[in-house]
């Protein structure tokens, strides 16, 4: 070949050598991933409920008063100094049952006082149950009252003027009646105390032999009789 066709063709060739170079894709941009994960958000802390508002003392507890207890009869003193409230709802008579006694409906007992606005809530011990309620809290002469604990006992005695201190819990009862023949075994029912004078009370004890009890306030309780429980049902 001659000189000058290898000069001709040379401009030939780097011309063609560009217009490839030109030709070729441009480099890709790098494919994006998969996208992160977000960092999972922070749990939130669950919202406190609101305080209860303080309950004023000898207020109702809220389920008592959501209920609507009613007042089933209001027993004072002879001297009017002391006025005991039994809260409940009326007992109903089952189909061609007798009308069960108003007592059998109570659920709550108070006490107010002469001169006192508010009312103090008494709180037995123990439980006590629909037929353990009695309207015969008080002494004839209105010094005592007594108020059982719980179905099995005991019954605390306390000075009308000492009750006030003995229901907010400042003070303990004057007199304690209770019947345990034998502490670590079985326990008697304690039920139908009835005052036989300002400062004596006659009960029993029930079992499968029904025992009856007289108690002086602050002497001795002494047995005066006893019947087989059978003769009750």
């Amino acid at each position: 070949m001659s000189a000058r066709v290898v000069a001709l063709a040379c401009p030939a060739l780097a011309a063609a050598s560009l217009l490839a170079c030109s030709r070729r894709e441009a480099p890709r941009e790098p494919e994006a991933g998969p996208p992160a994960p977000q960092a999972a958000a922070a749990p939130q802390a669950a919202a406190a409920p609101p305080a209860a508002a303080p309950q004023a003392a000898g207020a109702p507890p809220a389920a008592d008063a959501a209920r609507q207890l009613v007042e089933l009869r209001a027993v004072s003193a002879p001297d009017g100094a002391a006025t005991a409230h039994f809260l409940g709802t009326p007992p109903d008579a089952e189909a061609g049952e007798p009308t069960p006694p108003l007592s059998f409906g109570v659920e709550r007992l108070e006490f107010s006082f002469r001169g006192e606005p508010r009312r103090y809530v008494f709180r037995p011990q123990g439980t006590l149950f629909f037929s353990d309620w009695s309207f015969d809290v008080f002494s004839p002469r209105g010094t005592y009252v007594a108020l059982l604990q719980d179905r099995f006992g005991p019954y605390h005695v306390v000075r009308v003027q000492n009750l006030p201190a003995y229901l907010d819990g400042r003070r303990p009862p004057d007199d304690v009646i209770g019947y345990f023949p034998n502490p670590e075994g079985f326990r008697p029912v304690h039920a139908n105390l009835r005052w036989i004078s300002d400062s004596e009370v006659e009960l029993e004890a029930q079992g499968e032999t029904v025992i009856v009890l007289r108690h002086a306030v602050g002497g001795a309780t002494r047995v005066v009789g006893t019947r087989d429980a059978g003769r009750d049902r």
